[in-house]
């Protein structure tokens, strides 16, 4: 409650301060959910959706630091899923500074630029589509299974190519991840840590965005990109014990991949694919791979906007990165839904997902399939 209380207060205040000549406009963004599941196996309970459920309260400020330097801050007020606490955190806070119109340096946390789908939706539930984000790429702390987030340096950029066409590219710099292993005794643990507050060990993340996009004509909205990554992953025996107790080596990550993103008044497209290499020091130096992908398609009818989207995960689950986070999962799903304009600024969604896994339980016998059933009415200000 305290937490809550002041997280209104200081969005009171902030929006005291707008009205005035120096004052920070605030925008933000707020959901709530209704939906069921059905099947969803224990080992799974995170994904289960049952009942009335808050969204995130999003607050989105970009103060004036004055000359050439830019600032942006995401402050979010969300819920534990299983125990229904209410907690606050700093999804982004960035200062910048312009070296042109289109080039700026940034440091401070940040949402890993790597994909189309991280780098345009946010914690807005009004912004995408879709009610989820693909599952792989779900924010760390709600299960998701790659870096979405990072710590460190941030330089974007864009120029004019042919005609209307232009490149874009980001390169940054962050510390590397780190992992608690799942405690086998109690099945908890296991969580991916983008490590907000220090670096483990020297070699951190480096990673590149690079993407063509074209502005008018037959392709208009169309961007196609490649990203990957370089990161050393140290993961710890459990979370108690992850400040003093290392499990041998770290593991080195290399991601690679591409997506096509298209963004029109007649569609939307999204397509991306990740290839995962890991080599674990301390289990042999074996190089172990992993592909994760997903698509997703809208064609909206005025108002309506009709969406189907479909995401696999093809896990290597004797690769230790993989092996070491409980919500790692070897899967595919299908989503059928439909979108519904009820203003510029507000949204109801509803949409169907079946789930089919592949992974074992501890008898050998799959998990099989489940489905989610979830409402959401979302809205910006």
């Amino acid at each position: 409650m305290l937490k809550l209380c002041s997280f209104l207060a200081l969005a009171l205040l902030i929006g005291k301060g707008a009205s005035a000549e120096e004052g920070v406009p605030v925008h933000g963004f707020a959901d709530i959910q209704l939906g069921t599941s059905s099947n969803v196996p224990a080992e799974y309970e995170t994904q289960r959706v049952n009942g009335f459920s808050l969204g995130n309260v999003d607050l989105f400020l970009t103060p004036s630091l004055g000359g050439k330097f830019r600032s942006l801050i995401e402050l979010v007020l969300e819920s534990d899923k299983s125990s229904g606490a209410i907690g606050i955190d700093t999804e982004r806070v960035q200062i910048g500074y312009s070296l042109s119109d289109n080039a700026t340096f940034w440091v401070g946390r940040y949402h890993t630029p790597f994909g189309a789908w991280n780098t345009a939706y946010h914690h807005g539930g009004q912004l995408q589509t879709t009610i989820m984000r693909p599952r792989f790429i779900d924010f760390e702390d709600i299960g998701g299974v790659l870096p979405t987030h990072g710590v460190g340096m941030l330089f974007h950029n864009s120029t004019g190519l042919i005609g209307t066409s232009r490149l874009s590219y980001d390169v940054y710099a962050a510390n590397g991840s780190r992992l608690a292993v799942v405690d086998a005794a109690t099945g908890t643990g296991g969580g991916l840590d983008f490590n907000y507050a220090k670096a483990d060990r020297a070699g951190g993340m480096v990673g590149t965005n690079i993407a063509v996009g074209v502005g008018s004509g037959m392709f208009e909205g169309l961007k196609v990109g490649v990203h990957g990554y370089s990161t050393i992953v140290q993961a710890y025996s459990d979370e108690s014990t992850k400040v003093t107790s290392k499990v041998g080596s770290a593991i080195n990550q290399t991601m690679v991949g591409g997506y096509v993103h298209l963004d029109s008044d007649n569609a939307e497209v999204i397509s991306e694919y990740y290839h995962i290499t890991d080599k674990d020091d301390a289990a042999g130096a074996v190089e172990r791979t992993s592909e994760l992908y997903f698509a997703e398609v809208m064609v909206p009818v005025g108002s309506w906007k009709p969406y189907l989207m479909y995401e696999r995960a093809n896990l290597d689950k004797n690769d230790s990165y993989f092996k070491a986070q409980a919500n790692a999962m070897n899967y595919d799903r299908s989503t059928v839904g439909l979108r519904y304009e009820l203003s510029p600024t507000t949204t109801a969604k509803l949409q169907w997902s079946a789930t089919h896994s592949n992974d074992l339980d501890v008898a050998g016998v799959a998990y099989g399939d489940y489905s989610t059933v979830v409402s959401q009415l979302a809205v910006r200000f």
